[in-house]
């Protein structure tokens, strides 16, 4: 059986008409999927082999319609989706989240700036490309409707708690607010695209300019949990107070494609915000537990003080007494640094 390195280098001779003179594997993160870096004469592309077919076929479309719609997203350039594995355009090696580490004031205007050049994307992506985008291409849900939030709250019910909580909770209780946050967080529009990932490690930087990777976990869904994604992503840090201008500025950039009710908007941001965290917290303790990639409990301790900067904002929380008596005493422990030998 042909290796990865070796199906890669043969769909690239194959579009090409060239063998690669350097292959070289990149870091892949938290994906299962294998990248890799191809060089000819100093022109490079990016190789991909993936298990899983039906992640790689949503990728591959959907990259395809984004393409269309002139979204900046990686030039799809041959597939072999039979052996799993495809060619993309090389967007570079700095992501947002390389830009702003360097950055020592996470309010600086450079930092708002490159936030901006994002977030003027995010509704083209949501609205715009959704509107003729084929659903059918959804790889794990097709929506992020009760079934998909359930499960994501199961997710962290499991991964996290389950590893780090110590206290003691009803599990018909914790299941009962479970299914309430889900029925409460259902009734905002949701008849857009919903990236699902949209983070500052999927977002590129080639020139100054924002490109957009890592997709495919796309569904339909709310407009808010992915601007809840970018804000709330843990290891950015960014303060409330820029995190709040961000806001504003997303739905001013937002009226342009729909006429949206900011009011309403915001009645149902901060739930999206909590969710999202309690994903990441899911996801964090997957990874490094399951997967042994122990870096990611770095997140851990960064995720609880989001969630202590919001639980004022989420006022549904006080309607789900389980949760909330959960989420106090994670929180309680993170500021007596229980969570502080996962931080490095």
């Amino acid at each position: 059986m042909l290796s990865q390195k070796k199906r890669l280098i043969d769909l690239y001779s194959d579009h090409f008409g060239k063998s690669p003179e350097k292959i070289t594997q990149l870091k892949g993160d938290g994906s299962d999927r294998s990248i890799y870096r191809l060089q000819y004469s100093g022109e490079t592309v990016i190789g991909i082999s993936g298990e899983n077919p039906a992640e790689n076929l949503a990728f591959v479309q959907f990259s395809n319609h984004f393409a269309n719609c002139d979204l900046p997203v990686p030039k799809i350039y041959t597939t072999h989706l039979a052996d799993g594995i495809y060619l993309e355009e090389d967007l570079g090696s700095e992501t947002l989240f390389d830009r702003i580490s360097k950055e020592k004031k996470k309010s600086s205007d450079t930092v708002l700036n490159l936030y901006r050049k994002v977030i003027e994307w995010l509704p083209k992506f949501q609205i715009v490309a959704a509107k003729d985008l084929d659903f059918s291409f959804c790889y794990q849900y097709r929506e992020f409707s009760r079934d998909a939030m359930l499960w994501d709250l199961q997710y962290f019910r499991h991964r996290f708690l389950d590893i780090f909580y110590d206290g003691e909770f009803g599990e018909a209780d914790l299941l009962n607010d479970f299914r309430f946050f889900t029925d409460y967080l259902s009734h905002a529009d949701s008849d857009f695209f919903l990236y699902r990932d949209f983070q500052s490690r999927n977002i590129m930087l080639k020139n100054d300019r924002p490109y957009f990777i890592d997709y495919q976990s796309g569904r339909r869904g709310a407009l808010q949990y992915d601007l809840a994604s970018l804000l709330y992503d843990a290891k950015a840090r960014l303060p409330e107070n820029i995190r709040e201008e961000l806001i504003d500025f997303y739905l001013e950039c937002v009226q342009k494609y729909a006429q949206i009710d900011s009011a309403k908007f915001m009645q149902y941001f901060y739930g999206f915000v909590l969710i999202r965290i309690l994903q990441a917290l899911g996801a964090f303790g997957f990874l490094s537990k399951v997967k042994g990639k122990t870096q990611f409990n770095a997140g851990i301790p960064l995720a609880l003080a989001n969630i202590a900067s919001v639980m004022d904002k989420v006022t549904v929380l006080k309607r789900m007494p389980a949760l909330k008596t959960i989420l106090d005493q994670l929180t309680k422990e993170q500021n007596e640094k229980r969570f502080a030998d996962t931080h490095s």
